[in-house]
């Protein structure tokens, strides 16, 4: 017993020998190489900070010496590859022949460990890179699917083309891999705007007209001039809004926080406001639908005010049902998201974003497409031929430089180019009417403005 630190206790197997904890600290370097296949996981951390010591040349010298002989069969061997694997990872040292290894591995848990370092290794290989990640999908191992999973959602932030890999992935919500795929459909959301706190709210700001059913209900509304308001919940932190076809606010999926606040623009005229209570985080926004679960009464409790908290001006609601549901079909006939002959697409304010991130039409078909800015920087859309964004991209950033590149609406000179916008202002829009693709496919649809087409992305799925 130790009466300065309390008592201290040892455990040890009786048929065992105690370890002999290993030299690290001033080791040479091939002695450290060799403690890489080490059985703990903490003696191979040590190891790692201790080769931070040694000439980085030096280092990747015998790394590079070494990995090629280590038996693949050999687990112990297959911890020493990826350790080395990890060490060009981190001195940013290209290796894609080993990596090639480490994912076609006997060892499941080396393929999922390569499988993960994937994402940092995509970009060297191109698209070979694609390539081992739909195989890695399709391994017959979870923990590689799981692995993979992981990887596209991290890629698909830099090139949506990369969450087109889970599309034919499959598993069941009961298991681990199903329930990844639902984590990894959280993520497919368009961003929402900041919260903005008021103290007190006039009670005569409640919003009590609404075209609803047990989960999500729609209002439409008259306002005389563009104007910005706040919209508010309470009571329910399951409660999820869209005004205008953008997110405004979305659940926090607990009934600790019930209260929510958001700035709410509305435009001149018809406005269309739609709640509906569940997961908020758990569906996109055009394909948003009603939670299962029944709410609780008295649990739609919406406010729209001024910035002051009282009711605001130049803001009229209908007087009865009929009158509302008038306004709603002459809404959508307005602005229709989607429909067989129109497509309507906003920048989300302040997010560098579009509303809709992907949307599906028929080949061959006539339509309208719409192109919204509410935002406050200027935008455009491009549609591309697929497979093509990062080469328009990169015109478009090549064309930046150029003294000209503002005159051509930074829409590069391209055949890939399938159809743009001009450069649209903040709080206008633009409408072109263009003709289906005939080829299905995956057409990329990005905004070229300067530094805006790795982020503001979305695509145009074109079926027969």
């Amino acid at each position: 017993r130790d009466y300065s630190n309390g008592r201290i206790w040892r455990l040890t197997h009786k048929a065992r020998p105690l370890l002999t904890p290993p030299h690290i600290e001033g080791a040479s370097i091939e002695a450290l190489f060799e403690l890489f296949g080490h059985h703990q996981v903490r003696v191979r951390e040590l190891t790692r900070l201790e080769l931070k010591k040694h000439p980085r040349y030096a280092v990747l010298d015998h790394a590079e010496r070494r990995w090629p002989y280590l038996d693949i069969m050999s687990e112990q061997a297959e911890i020493q590859r990826l350790e080395i694997l990890w060490l060009f990872e981190r001195l940013r040292h290209d290796n894609p022949k080993l990596i090639r290894e480490l994912l076609s591995s006997p060892h499941e848990h080396a393929r999922a460990a390569a499988v993960k370092s994937l994402r940092y290794w995509a970009p060297v290989m191109g698209q070979e890179g694609f390539a081992h990640m739909r195989l890695a999908l399709a391994d017959p191992s979870d923990r590689v699917k799981m692995a993979a999973i992981s990887s596209v959602t991290y890629l698909q932030r830099e090139d949506h083309m990369w969450r087109h890999l889970l599309e034919g992935v499959k598993g069941d919500a009961s298991t681990p891999v199903g329930n990844m795929l639902a984590l990894m459909r959280k993520l497919d959301l368009p961003p929402t705007p900041p919260e903005i706190p008021i103290l007190s709210v006039s009670p005569d700001t409640a919003v009590t007209l609404w075209d609803k059913n047990e989960s999500e209900g729609t209002l439409w509304m008259q306002a005389s001039k563009e104007t910005q308001l706040i919209i508010g919940t309470r009571k329910n932190g399951f409660m999820n809004l869209d005004v205008n076809a953008l997110p405004i606010i979305r659940s926090s999926n607990n009934n600790f926080t019930k209260e929510t606040q958001a700035p709410l623009y509305l435009q001149k005229g018809l406005n269309e406001i739609r709640y509906f209570i569940g997961g908020g985080r758990t569906r996109g926004l055009q394909a948003a639908k009603p939670a299962a679960a029944k709410p609780l009464p008295g649990t739609v409790d919406v406010y729209i005010s001024d910035t002051m908290g009282n009711k605001p001006e130049g803001v009229r609601y209908a007087k009865n049902m009929a009158e509302m549901k008038a306004w709603g079909e002459e809404y959508r006939k307005i602005y229709a998201t989607l429909s067989d002959t129109q497509i309507y697409i906003k920048a989300v304010p302040g997010r560098m974003a579009f509303n809709l991130t992907s949307f599906t039409v028929k080949a061959g078909a006539k339509m309208k497409l719409i192109f919204e800015n509410p935002d406050y920087m200027v935008h455009n859309l491009v549609l591309v031929s697929p497979g093509q964004a990062e080469t328009i991209g990169m015109m478009a950033d090549v064309l930046a430089a150029t003294p000209e590149g503002f005159a051509k609406g930074y829409i590069p000179d391209s055949p890939y180019v399938l159809l743009a916008t001009p450069l649209v202002n903040p709080g206008q829009k633009v409408e072109l009417e263009f003709t289906v693709p005939d080829a299905p496919g995956i057409y990329p649809i990005l905004c070229t403005f300067p530094g805006h087409w790795l982020i503001m992305r979305s695509e145009m799925i074109v079926e027969l």
